[in-house]
Protein backbone atom coordinates (compact mmCIF):
# COMPACT_ATOMS: atom_id res chain seq x y z
CA UNK A 1 0.00 0.00 0.00
CA UNK A 2 2.87 2.49 0.59
CA UNK A 3 4.97 1.79 -2.48
CA UNK A 4 1.22 1.85 -4.32
CA UNK A 5 1.09 5.17 -2.45
CA UNK A 6 4.66 6.61 -3.50
CA UNK A 7 4.26 6.03 -6.93
CA UNK A 8 0.51 6.73 -7.44
CA UNK A 9 0.60 10.67 -6.24
CA UNK A 10 3.45 11.69 -8.82
CA UNK A 11 1.88 9.55 -11.60
CA UNK A 12 -1.57 11.52 -10.84
CA UNK A 13 0.36 14.80 -10.70
CA UNK A 14 2.40 13.77 -13.75
CA UNK A 15 -1.34 13.77 -15.61
CA UNK A 16 -2.89 16.53 -14.66
CA UNK A 17 0.48 18.21 -15.84
CA UNK A 18 -0.31 17.22 -19.60
CA UNK A 19 -3.54 17.70 -19.39
CA UNK A 20 -3.05 21.21 -17.93
CA UNK A 21 -0.40 21.88 -20.23
CA UNK A 22 -2.47 20.66 -23.75
CA UNK A 23 -5.46 22.85 -22.02
CA UNK A 24 -2.81 25.69 -22.18
CA UNK A 25 -1.26 25.14 -25.38
CA UNK A 26 -4.92 25.04 -27.08
CA UNK A 27 -6.12 28.36 -25.50
CA UNK A 28 -2.72 29.76 -26.99
CA UNK A 29 -3.70 27.85 -30.27
CA UNK A 30 -7.27 29.45 -30.59
CA UNK A 31 -6.14 32.96 -29.85
CA UNK A 32 -4.06 32.98 -32.64
CA UNK A 33 -6.81 31.28 -34.86
CA UNK A 34 -9.49 34.23 -33.57
CA UNK A 35 -6.78 37.27 -33.96
CA UNK A 36 -5.80 35.89 -37.74
CA UNK A 37 -9.17 35.31 -38.59
CA UNK A 38 -9.76 39.50 -37.17
CA UNK A 39 -7.05 40.47 -39.41
CA UNK A 40 -8.37 38.24 -42.37
CA UNK A 41 -12.10 40.11 -41.55
CA UNK A 42 -10.73 43.51 -41.18
CA UNK A 43 -7.94 44.00 -44.37
CA UNK A 44 -11.26 42.94 -46.63
CA UNK A 45 -12.99 46.06 -45.03
CA UNK A 46 -16.19 43.91 -43.91
CA UNK A 47 -18.48 45.18 -41.56
CA UNK A 48 -21.64 43.57 -39.20
CA UNK A 49 -24.86 45.49 -39.26
CA UNK A 50 -24.80 48.46 -37.00
CA UNK A 51 -21.00 48.42 -36.28
CA UNK A 52 -18.24 50.62 -37.57
CA UNK A 53 -15.03 48.30 -38.90
CA UNK A 54 -13.05 48.05 -35.47
CA UNK A 55 -16.30 46.64 -33.18
CA UNK A 56 -17.02 44.31 -36.28
CA UNK A 57 -13.25 43.25 -36.59
CA UNK A 58 -13.60 42.67 -32.44
CA UNK A 59 -16.43 41.08 -33.19
CA UNK A 60 -15.21 38.53 -35.53
CA UNK A 61 -12.24 37.64 -33.09
CA UNK A 62 -14.66 37.10 -30.95
CA UNK A 63 -16.95 34.95 -32.44
CA UNK A 64 -13.73 32.66 -33.72
CA UNK A 65 -12.11 32.35 -30.02
CA UNK A 66 -15.05 29.41 -28.91
CA UNK A 67 -15.89 31.49 -26.17
CA UNK A 68 -12.61 32.60 -24.17
CA UNK A 69 -12.87 36.38 -25.34
CA UNK A 70 -14.41 38.99 -24.91
CA UNK A 71 -14.28 42.43 -26.77
CA UNK A 72 -12.90 43.65 -24.20
CA UNK A 73 -9.52 41.41 -24.94
CA UNK A 74 -9.47 42.32 -28.34
CA UNK A 75 -7.48 45.65 -29.51
CA UNK A 76 -7.59 46.67 -32.63
CA UNK A 77 -4.77 49.05 -34.65
CA UNK A 78 -3.90 50.92 -37.68
CA UNK A 79 -0.31 51.70 -38.57
CA UNK A 80 0.87 53.48 -41.78
CA UNK A 81 2.04 51.50 -44.76
CA UNK A 82 5.24 53.51 -45.07
CA UNK A 83 5.84 53.81 -41.75
CA UNK A 84 4.90 50.51 -39.93
CA UNK A 85 5.69 52.18 -36.57
CA UNK A 86 3.12 55.12 -37.03
CA UNK A 87 -0.17 54.54 -35.45
CA UNK A 88 -3.19 55.93 -37.10
CA UNK A 89 -5.71 56.77 -34.41
CA UNK A 90 -8.60 57.93 -36.61
CA UNK A 91 -9.50 56.62 -40.03
CA UNK A 92 -6.08 54.70 -40.76
CA UNK A 93 -8.35 51.84 -42.59
CA UNK A 94 -7.52 52.53 -46.19
CA UNK A 95 -5.48 50.43 -48.85
CA UNK A 96 -1.87 49.70 -47.87
CA UNK A 97 -2.03 50.80 -44.35
CA UNK A 98 -1.32 47.57 -41.98
CA UNK A 99 -3.90 46.60 -39.22
CA UNK A 100 -3.10 44.73 -36.45
CA UNK A 101 -5.11 42.63 -34.03
CA UNK A 102 -4.11 41.60 -30.72
CA UNK A 103 -6.21 39.27 -28.33
CA UNK A 104 -5.36 38.78 -25.00
CA UNK A 105 -6.53 36.65 -22.15
CA UNK A 106 -5.31 35.42 -18.37
CA UNK A 107 -5.47 31.97 -18.24
CA UNK A 108 -5.35 30.40 -14.51
CA UNK A 109 -3.29 27.46 -15.08
CA UNK A 110 -3.37 24.70 -12.42
CA UNK A 111 -0.12 23.28 -12.72
CA UNK A 112 1.55 26.76 -11.90
CA UNK A 113 -0.72 27.74 -9.18
CA UNK A 114 0.65 24.54 -7.44
CA UNK A 115 3.72 25.03 -7.71
CA UNK A 116 4.34 28.32 -8.16
CA UNK A 117 1.38 30.39 -7.86
CA UNK A 118 -0.84 32.68 -10.32
CA UNK A 119 -2.06 32.78 -14.07
CA UNK A 120 -0.36 33.03 -16.97
CA UNK A 121 -1.00 36.19 -19.40
CA UNK A 122 -1.65 34.74 -22.89
CA UNK A 123 -1.29 37.12 -25.69
CA UNK A 124 -1.70 36.74 -29.89
CA UNK A 125 -0.95 39.18 -32.48
CA UNK A 126 -1.88 39.07 -36.12
CA UNK A 127 -1.05 41.85 -38.83
CA UNK A 128 -1.40 42.31 -42.90
CA UNK A 129 -2.08 44.93 -45.53
CA UNK A 130 -5.16 47.01 -46.22
CA UNK A 131 -6.45 45.71 -49.45
CA UNK A 132 -7.34 47.72 -52.37
CA UNK A 133 -10.53 49.16 -52.99
CA UNK A 134 -12.23 49.09 -56.19
CA UNK A 135 -13.23 52.24 -58.11
CA UNK A 136 -15.26 54.63 -56.04
CA UNK A 137 -15.25 52.36 -52.95
CA UNK A 138 -14.57 53.84 -49.62
CA UNK A 139 -13.60 52.40 -46.65
CA UNK A 140 -15.76 52.21 -43.79
CA UNK A 141 -16.06 54.06 -40.55
CA UNK A 142 -13.85 53.02 -37.76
Amino acid sequence: MTESALVFIPLVMMVFGVIDSSLALWVRSTLDHAARAGVRYGITYQTRSGMGHDDSIKAEVVANSTGLLQPSDVTVAFYAGSNPSTAITSGGNIPGNIVVVTAERDWNWVTRMVFRGGTIHLRSTSADVMEGLGAGQTPPTR
